[in-house]
């Protein structure tokens, strides 16, 4: 299984990417917590997966 948060996102890998597509927004958390670990700058791409300028 391959959870997220303690939430079953998906048995076998794609069905964890099925369940990330269908669920754009934990995509979008879970990669912003992989920019924060690596401290790499959050918040800079939507859920779609494209970068969005600054204001």
């Amino acid at each position: 299984w391959y959870s997220y948060k303690g939430d079953r996102i998906g048995q076998g890998r794609e069905n964890a990417k099925q369940y990330l597509a269908d669920h754009p927004d934990t995509m979008l958390a879970i990669e912003n917590d992989i920019r924060a670990n690596g401290g790499m700058a959050e918040g800079n791409v939507n859920a779609s997966g494209t970068e969005e300028e600054a204001a």
